[in-house]
């Protein structure tokens, strides 16, 4: 994820950094569904799963946010 933002925002177009950047933001949702199996399937205690899968979801916020900014100056 980190890394699809740091390889976007080298690119020359707000268009391309975009679509890095919900490259990064599906990897984040997909991190966010592999938490929840593992509470799920009980593997580890809530706190080893909760705290990490809240700090997700508040970074997929925060990407959206940022990729409806860049559109909103590109279009």
């Amino acid at each position: 994820m980190a890394l699809n933002i740091a390889e976007g925002s080298t690119l020359q177009s707000d268009k391309e950094f975009v679509r890095f950047l919900v490259m990064a933001n599906r990897s984040a949702i997909e991190v966010c569904a592999c938490l929840k199996l593992a509470q799920i399937w009980g593997l580890g205690d809530a706190a080893s799963t909760q705290d990490p899968l809240s700090a997700y979801e508040k970074l997929i916020i925060r990407i959206q946010a940022l990729i409806k900014r860049i559109k909103s100056r590109i279009t």
